[in-house]
């Protein structure tokens, strides 16, 4: 029995041995991933590509690490390297909501609205209740100065529970419709109907 016993421990060391390189490479991938959406946020894009790098070299297929990746590719302004992480993000996941969400803007900030728009679309298809994915289609149309659609879509976003007043005051692109009375009642609903669900909540 001693011997038995003796054999198994012997068996679960050597397994525990052989196991934890691997172990020790989904501590890391996660420890980077981390750490470059950390770096992210305080503005240090190069050292979260850095980051977001070593996690994918511990897992090739890391689509969050791909899609994180990309969006500090292009708040350098690098957006080809933006859209190969986003390609590559929608390669390992084709329902992957955010990256199609997250490409949409870099098409956006390119100019190439059609392909934006492709994107914001799909990323509906796979979430109906976006309304930041609505706001921006808004934004696009607003943009191309088709006011009617433009309108149409801010009307979704806030149907489906975007609030933020003051982007849309304050962002350039809706100066063209400011003044319409359509965008002013649509406002005046919305930020009215807001107010009645924060009162409720208190």
């Amino acid at each position: 029995m001693k011997k038995l016993l003796a054999g198994i421990v012997v068996i679960f060391l050597c397994s525990a041995i052989f196991l934890l390189p691997y172990a020790f490479a989904d501590l890391n991938q996660y420890r980077y991933f981390q750490r470059g959406k950390h770096y992210f946020s305080i503005g240090d894009y190069d050292k979260a590509i850095e980051d977001f790098t070593r996690a994918i070299e511990l897992e090739h297929n890391f689509v969050f690490a791909y899609t994180e990746r990309g969006l500090a590719w292009e708040m350098k302004g690098f957006h080809e390297k933006a859209l190969a992480d986003y390609d590559k993000a929608l390669e390992i996941n084709p329902e992957y909501e955010k990256a199609y969400k997250d490409r949409a803007m870099t098409w956006q900030a390119m100019g190439e609205y059609a392909k934006a728009l492709d994107d914001y679309t799909r990323a509906i298809e796979l979430n109906p209740e976006d309304s930041e994915a609505f706001y921006q289609i808004g934004c696009i149309y607003c943009k191309q100065k088709d006011n009617k659609d433009a309108l149409k879509f801010l009307e979704m976003a806030f149907e489906n529970g975007f609030d933020d007043f003051e982007s849309i005051e304050t962002n350039p692109v809706w100066e063209g419709v400011k003044d319409l009375s359509e965008f002013k009642e649509l406002m005046q609903k919305y930020k009215e109907s807001a107010a009645l669900e924060s009162d409720e909540m208190l």
